[in-house]
């Protein structure tokens, strides 16, 4: 059967699946889905026949046949699994049918989407019965992804996609453009599963977690989980998008588009997997979903830790009572010699405790013997009673573990993880014994920690967890350099003299997140970091970034992320030091074009790229992230060494701006940039005075501008507001005279509206609080002595100013230096939201517009086109 003719019959079926029966009137049953998913199609062709108004009405209308087709896709599934040969034609066509039908059963669960009432087709439905169909749709879905024959090739050596973190450079791995294609189709539905966040609103999409998350984090096997994830991340480091770099276009003759989407699909879903749990803890497995293995194993050894702790209380408690009635009886016997009377000892077995000494003077003592004997004589048959009860409880629940047993049997086909080297030490699952010993109680307890691991300070989520244990330096350096790669290739395409001689891959969003999230998980990955030489290239990717998308609105997440780094990063003190090395801006031409001619350090050069993005965003988006940006230098500006001239001068250009009485009470934040400017400053002047001369003559030159912000009054800043405002509203009202729109129009019919009103009391808290002394004592101090020397000496040259300055000390000039105050970047719930807001529009964007031709979109159609999303908002460009 031809492709066109096969693209024809499915089409039929899907007609069949509106009407409930087939054109011959048959049910649908077996027979026609056998047929349905036997037809030779790609995943564009089941996108396009499956429109989303045709799934939402078989979804309402046909649910039987809905329901029927999405739990034979699961069974085809898991038949691929066990069979000896795969049908690779007929496992692809499920995952596919899976992957355009699953997200219409999510929307009906936001409550917008359709109709839920009894018997519908919701994500309840999925989760039904101790062996759901969820659970064995999740857990068939990551299999899938080790499957030889179908994502892995039939004699791969290797169980893992790539070399790299676990895997030896030596390893032999190998890949087919079939394993790549269906590796992307199963990523495909991966994402799908997880994707039931973006039909919640944003205050409900990080705290609550659903099943498939639940299952896919906490619910796998442990090798299986750490094969994933070190085969998404070696997968996406490995990629070399310049590869032949030395041949121009290169890329137009040996490309593989899909391997890209590949990589792309790789960074997404491993991001969106370490996501989970960053805001809330994922919760406990339950019984309703269906993963009771691991359920029942955490209350055994919940049990069973119980009853070690009551032996041991029992044993202590019976070693405080031997030790009372040994010193009882060495009491007695010191009186007893002392009286001349004979002593006769005896031993007795007690097998209920310790052995006991039992030594007798008189018959009364013997008497008493006999009583204990016969007293724990009882208590040894109620503990022997407790003892038959408990195991007879445990043989119990060892039965209803088989008989609810409920995980996908994986056939010999299904490829082990085993082999991956551990990046943590292995989660052994080898059964205790039943009895608890009393004399093994401290090496049960060690067999209970290895087994059950709390995992909670890492959101209860394994992939979390495996990522915080990667130690081993050879690992941590190999994913360092491979992000600084992937991240540089896009300045590198734009600093070329042959446009579009070297490919630009579309992987940089990505991969920064990837970043952010190693660099808050992993502290070994923190440290290298910090410390390594690799960081400045890495900055100059995001500030280039930064700049390039400045004007987008579409690109403002991107621009809001790099902002958010480059504040954690200025927070170490190690990463201001890096900055003080020099600079050369051949590499960074696409960066430096921006800016001012310079000659100096790293540091002058983010200086300027930040002084860049202030002045150049006042009216855009970006202008939320100003106090930001000024934060990061004032974080730095402590450990600035020697900033240039070109630095210097921008840094009270900017000073000037923001003293600015109008700008300082028109909004109720303003007054902070002033802050951070002048902390900015006071880092410099009191900690790196020595080799900042120039700086400390432009702060001389511009005695004014401090003077002026010390001396300034609340009565004197709003008749500037005032006089402002006048000026632009009569400005906007020749605009409408003359017919012309003014750029501010907009903004003057709602000055009223919502407008911030600055009080005395409050101008006098923030102005109480600005740290000003130091810069006024500076300058009062320094400004004659240059006037002075400048006129004995004729001269009327700034640098010969600054020689002078240089020349000489502020030792005993200036106040002792106050502590260093960092402002730390705050992991808040609002940037979790925001992070997960952003990751999943960026998965939504690529999945609607995929780059790399037509063959890329016939086999990535976009999943989520047509649904209607909760957690961001999309709009249509016209």
């Amino acid at each position: 059967m031809g492709a066109s003719e096969s693209k024809v019959q499915f089409r039929k079926g899907v007609h069949s699946l509106l009407n409930g029966k087939t054109d011959e009137g048959l049910p649908i049953d077996a027979t026609f889905f056998e047929s349905f998913v036997g037809l030779s199609v790609d995943a564009e062709d089941v996108f396009n026949s499956l429109s989303s108004s045709d799934v939402r009405l078989i979804r309402d209308t046909q649910r039987r046949a809905f329901a029927f087709v999405v739990e034979s896709s699961v069974e085809t599934l898991e038949r691929g699994l066990k069979a000896e040969t795969v049908d690779v034609q007929r496992v692809s066509s499920a995952v596919r049918v899976l992957t355009r039908l699953l997200p219409f059963v999510f929307e009906v669960e936001s409550g917008e989407g359709g109709e839920s009432g009894e018997g519908g087709v919701t994500v309840n439905w999925l989760w039904e019965g101790p062996s759901s169909l969820g659970l064995r749709l999740a857990q068939s879905t990551i299999q899938l992804l080790f499957l030889r024959q179908f994502t892995l090739t039939a004699d791969a050596e290797t169980n893992l996609w790539a070399t790299g973190v676990a895997v030896s450079s030596d390893t032999s791995v190998s890949f087919s453009a079939a394993t790549t294609k269906n590796r992307i189709d199963v990523l495909r539905l991966v994402q799908t599963l997880l994707s039931t966040q973006i039909f919640e609103s944003p205050s409900n999409a990080c705290k609550s977690h659903s099943r498939f998350a639940k299952v896919i984090t906490r619910g796998l096997n442990q090798q299986l989980a750490q094969g994933l994830t070190v085969s998404l991340l070696n997968t996406a480091l490995q990629y070399d998008p310049v590869g032949w770099g030395l041949l121009p276009y290169h890329h137009q003759l040996l490309g593989d588009p899909l391997q890209e989407q590949l990589v792309s699909l790789c960074l997404q879903t491993l991001v969106l997997l370490v996501d989970i749990g960053a805001v809330s803890k994922v919760p406990d497995l339950s019984k309703q979903d269906g993963t009771l293995e691991d359920v029942l194993l955490k209350l055994r050894l919940e049990k069973e830790k119980k009853e070690r702790e009551e032996a041991e209380k029992e044993r202590e408690k019976e070693e405080r009572r031997a030790e009372k009635e040994r010193k009882r009886l060495e009491k007695e016997r010191r009186k007893a010699e002392k009286e001349g009377r004979v002593i006769e000892k005896e031993e007795e077995d007690d097998e209920a405790s310790t052995i006991v000494a039992a030594e007798t003077v008189t018959t009364e003592k013997k008497k008493k013997k006999k009583d204990k004997d016969g007293d724990e004589s009882k208590e040894k048959k109620k503990k022997d009673k407790k003892e038959k009860k408990d195991k007879e409880e445990k043989k119990d629940k060892k039965k209803k573990e088989k008989e609810l047993d409920v995980a996908v049997p994986v056939s010999p086909s299904v490829a082990s993880v085993a082999s991956v080297a551990p990046v943590v030490d292995e989660v052994e699952d080898e059964e205790e014994e039943n009895q608890v010993v009393e004399e093994d109680a401290v090496v049960e307890e060690k067999v209970e920690e290895k087994v059950f691991i709390d995992k909670t300070a890492f959101g209860n989520n394994d992939f979390r967890y495996f990522i915080s244990k990667i130690s081993k330096k050879g690992d941590l350096d190999f994913i360092w350099t491979s992000i600084v790669r992937i991240l540089k290739n896009p300045l590198e395409a734009a600093n070329t003299y042959l446009p579009g001689s070297n490919k630009r891959v579309d992987l940089h969003i990505e991969t920064i997140m990837l970043f952010w999230k190693f660099y808050e998980i992993n502290e070994h990955f923190a440290t290298l970091v910090k410390d390594s030489d690799l960081i400045l290239p890495f900055t100059s990717t995001l500030l280039y970034f930064m700049i390039e998308t400045k004007s987008s609105p579409n690109d403002i997440g991107l621009t809001r992320m790099s902002t958010f780094l480059l504040h954690i990063l200025s927070q170490e003190r190690t990463y201001a030091v890096h900055l003080n090395a020099p600079f050369d801006s051949t590499p960074y031409q696409a960066v430096t074009r921006h800016l001012p001619i310079f000659q100096g350090t790293w540091a002058d050069f983010v200086t300027l790229a930040l002084h860049h993005l202030i002045t150049t965003t006042a009216k855009t988006p970006v202008a939320t992230l100003h106090e930001t940006m000024l934060m990061v230098l004032a974080n730095m500006a402590p450990y600035f060494k020697c900033l240039c001239v070109v630095t210097c001068n921008k840094l009270m250009s900017l000073l000037k701006v923001f003293v600015n009485p109008a700008f300082l009470v028109s909004k109720e934040a303003n007054h902070k940039c002033v802050f951070y400017l002048v902390d900015l400053c006071n880092g410099v002047v009191q900690y790196q005075v020595a080799g900042n001369s120039q700086l400390v003559y432009a702060l001389v030159r511009n005695a004014e501008l401090i003077h002026g912000l010390q001396d300034l009054t609340f009565d004197d800043a709003m008749q500037e507001l005032a006089r402002v405002r006048d000026s632009k509203a009569k400005r906007v009202a020749m605009e409408k005279l003359s017919g012309e729109k003014g750029e501010d129009e907009g903004d003057v019919s709602t000055l009223v509206a919502g407008r911030f009103v600055a009080t005395e009391e409050w101008f006098n808290y923030w102005k109480s609080h600005l740290r000003l002394s130091t810069l006024i004592t500076l300058v009062d101090a320094l400004g004659p002595m240059i006037s002075k020397y400048c006129i004995e000496k004729g001269f009327n040259d700034d640098k010969k100013a600054i020689e002078y300055l240089a020349s000489g000390t502020t030792v005993g000039l200036l106040p002792l230096p106050q502590p260093i105050f960092t402002r730390k970047f705050t992991y808040t719930e609002a940037v979790r939201v925001w992070f997960t807001s952003y990751m999943w529009g960026n998965v939504y964007i690529k999945c609607a517009n995929p780059s790399g031709g037509d063959a890329v979109v016939k086999a990535c159609p976009s999943i989520w086109t047509g649904c209607d999303v909760q957690l961001f908002s999309v709009k249509i460009a016209e």
